[in-house]
């Protein structure tokens, strides 16, 4: 379902594949090696300097993506690797070329954030896996083109040997920015910016070629729509103290963390920057032959990464770590003993069995590691964190692989064989910290594993796996909501017909020569702004277009339509279309939702009809509301609204099983009921504003 449209996003690790094959075949270069005139430190240096961009990339480019918005980041972030691989290429000495690989590193990693974001976000459920999962397969695609082309180049006697791979490094940023004007904006940042029509109509075109209908895509943008105004009215922000506001926040950023730090020191830095040195050890020190070995190592890892990004999806994410980290484990010790045996042997059946153990290794970290790299940190972090913890995983994945990338040379120097022994120790104890600690993610929206670490969804649609296995449905009045929300021009033209005269032919996108826009805006409550609902695209119309066609203001369009279709026979005609008119507005101001802001106070009386469905039907917080809004119970005693919430009717304190409140907030709220009773705010039976006023009603008569 117009999946090729995304595509550009694997170039930034086509890139960073392309650089770490390029620099294992450089290592491997003696002209590269004697015109650098390159030691064991400096060798490090110049192989490591890529993650130091990686981390300040880290470090700032959350932001950028959040404010700017997912595609313009990857835009500049492409950018900066294309006049980074210029410097690169043009380097006439260490400073030169390291400076260059800094910013290469900063430009990748910057990609390497706003790329998975952006695809976890706007891909559809089933293709997810398979779009995050490919996006660092191609790391291998860079991988094999540059171990092709340094194979190619290593027979030029002059400096062109390796500043040709260094040059064509640039080829996927400039082929990302020719494809980056053809593809959507992330839908969840969409309507994090009230964008809500371009967010229906990326919705529409992903699941379902622009069917609006769908219920599918029905389900897919309430659930979206739904769970950001949540996050938005419990408060939480685009900011990198949210990471750590919440014992949840912190669970997501450690998942995610986790990842970056495990894919790092499972021992493929060895095989993937130090191939040459590796197989010195191993016996095979022929440049042709390391070089050739080189491409064939890419491309089995190639085929087994894809074979992983099909496990991903059909045995789920967390058994696929555990699995394929208990291979590559068991594979890395083999690799160490046979180098051990036989690394200075000249045994020829000895050095190809440690060969074909670091093919088994690579081959077992590609399957599983490579897709699950990227495709698992962003699912676990929600909308508020992700562009942020995505840049925390840089930051951690950088800092991790610059530590390993430059002590290993080092390691590998002084201590040969104990190096793959010491590695394997440290994978042997990730296998625990997975099957303990990881939480699965197969099979579910973004919006749906809010439910597996928060334990609540914060939608009441479906899922939307089983709206794709037909085992669960639409309800008629989410149709109606949704169509509301996502397309209230539809609403808005049959409130039209209702008013318009049989005679007139005139449509709302045909107004009237008279007609003047209104000067002011009529006095309301705060639900009366209904600016979201009326820029929805229709399915034959871009969202330009159908934004375009009817006012974002309620109000306007609202006197547009009842200017319309004014009756002008007599003033008692007049008088009651008035009357009709204001009904119908005051019926459409309860269907609104309010966009509730931390600290709002309302009794159910007060709720729209929707939102008074989704209030009583509400279940237990899994969080506890006072921490997360910053509140102090004791502070709020005179609240009578607040405080009702924690009584019965018969004057109890609910239980903190009911309230989800943790133990020191039970009591401090606890603590505040019994002084609004002893103070006289509150009756010592309670009950509603609602069920007093009936009681009073009652005693009245």
């Amino acid at each position: 379902m117009n999946q090729g449209r995304h595509d550009t996003k694997t170039f930034p690790l086509k890139t960073f594949g392309y650089d770490g094959s390029m620099v294992n075949g450089l290592n491997i270069l003696p002209a590269y090696i004697d015109y650098f005139e390159l030691n064991t430190a400096t060798l490090g240096l110049q192989t490591s300097s890529i993650f130091i961009g990686g981390c300040l990339a880290g470090l700032t480019w959350g932001k950028v993506t959040d404010s700017l918005g997912r595609r313009p980041a990857l835009f500049w972030a492409a950018l900066i690797t294309i006049i980074a691989v210029v410097i690169q290429t043009a380097a006439q000495d260490i400073a030169m070329f390291v400076i260059g690989r800094v910013l290469i590193g900063f430009g990748t990693s910057a990609s390497g954030l706003s790329g998975p974001t952006y695809l976890a976000e706007t891909l559809p459920l089933h293709w997810r896996g398979w779009g995050l999962g490919i996006f660092n397969d191609c790391y291998y695609v860079g991988g094999l083109i540059a171990a092709g082309v340094t194979y190619g180049t290593f027979t030029l006697d002059s400096t062109w040997s390796w500043r040709i791979p260094s040059a064509i490094q640039g080829a996927t940023s400039v082929l990302c920015i020719v494809i980056l004007p053809f593809i959507p904006e992330s839908p969840r940042w969409l309507v994090y910016q009230n964008q809500n029509s371009a967010a229906a109509h990326v919705i529409a075109q992903t699941y379902a070629d622009g069917d609006h209908s769908s219920p599918i895509v029905i389900t897919a943008y309430k659930e979206i729509v739904d769970t950001i105004n949540y996050e938005k009215n419990v408060g939480e922000t685009l900011s990198l103290a949210q990471m750590f506001k919440t014992p949840v926040a912190r669970k997501r950023v450690m998942l995610a963390c986790s990842a970056a730090v495990f894919s790092t020191i499972a021992g493929n830095v060895i095989a993937s920057y130090y191939l040459g040195t590796m197989l010195t050890n191993a016996g095979i020190t022929d440049t042709t032959t390391q070089l050739q070995i080189n491409v064939i190592l890419n491309a089995w890892c190639l085929v087994c990464s894809i074979i992983g990004t099909w496990s991903v999806d059909v045995w789920g994410r967390k058994p696929t770590a555990v699995a394929c980290t208990s291979a590559l484990t068991v594979f890395l010790f083999i690799v160490g003993a046979l180098t051990a045996v036989y690394g200075n042997s000249t045994s020829s059946s000895g050095v190809y069995g440690t060969v074909a153990a670091i093919f088994l290794f690579q081959g077992a970290y590609s399957f599983g590691w490579t897709p699950l790299l990227y495709l698992y940190p962003p699912e676990v972090l929600h909308y508020p964190i992700r562009a942020n913890g995505m840049g925390v995983f840089q930051f951690v994945a950088n800092g991790v692989a610059l530590l390993i990338v430059w002590t290993m040379p080092i390691a590998l120097a002084n201590i040969g064989w104990k190096t793959y022994m010491i590695n394997g120790a440290w994978d042997v104890l990730m296998v625990g910290l997975i099957a303990y600690y990881w939480v699965e993610t197969k099979g579910k929206t973004l919006e749906e594993i809010d439910a597996v670490l928060e334990g609540t969804k914060h939608s009441d649609a479906p899922n939307l796996e089983a709206v794709y296995r037909g085992t669960d449905g639409v309800k008629a009045d989410m149709v109606t909501e949704v169509e509301e929300m996502m397309d209230g021009k539809r609403s808005l033209v049959n409130l039209l017909d209702d008013f318009r005269p049989s005679s007139s032919p005139r449509t709302l996108n045909q107004p009237s020569q008279r007609q003047q826009p209104p000067t002011s805006r009529p006095q309301s409550s705060p639900r009366s702004s209904f600016p979201s609902t009326l820029d929805a695209p229709t399915p034959s119309s871009s969202s330009s277009s159908s934004s375009s066609a009817v006012s974002n203001n309620f109000y306007n369009s609202f006197s547009a339509i009842s200017d319309l279709a004014k009756p002008r026979e007599n003033k008692a005609a007049i008088d009651a279309h008035k009357v009709e008119t204001n009904h119908r507005r005051q019926v459409l101001d309860k269907m609104s939702f309010r966009r509730w802001r931390v600290g709002d106070l309302y009794s159910p009386r007060d709720l729209s009809p929707g939102e008074l469905r989704r209030w009583r039907g509400r279940q237990r917080p899994d969080v506890d509301v006072f921490d997360v809004v910053a509140l102090k119970p004791m502070e709020h005693w005179k609240n009578y609204s607040m405080l009702s919430e924690y009584m019965t009717s018969m004057g109890r304190i609910r239980h903190s099983k009911d309230t989800g409140l943790t133990n020191v907030n039970q009591r401090r709220i606890s603590r505040a009921i019994r002084r609004a009773v002893g103070m006289g705010f509150m009756p010592s039976v309670h009950a509603h504003p609602e069920m007093l006023r009936r009681i009073a009603a009652r005693r009245r008569l």
